[in-house]
């Protein structure tokens, strides 16, 4: 079998905050759209 790598405690929380950080764009232009009254809740 393939050498297998595991993320200790550290690692996961180093990747999890690496993941947080790309979609944290991604939540705020969502917030931003469902924010305007004029656009519906439904995109």
């Amino acid at each position: 079998m393939a050498d297998k790598q595991y993320l200790d405690a550290e690692g996961l929380k180093r990747l999890r905050e690496y993941i947080d950080a790309q979609i944290e764009p991604l939540r705020a232009a969502i917030n931003l759209l469902n924010s305007n009254t004029e656009t519906p809740g439904s995109i």
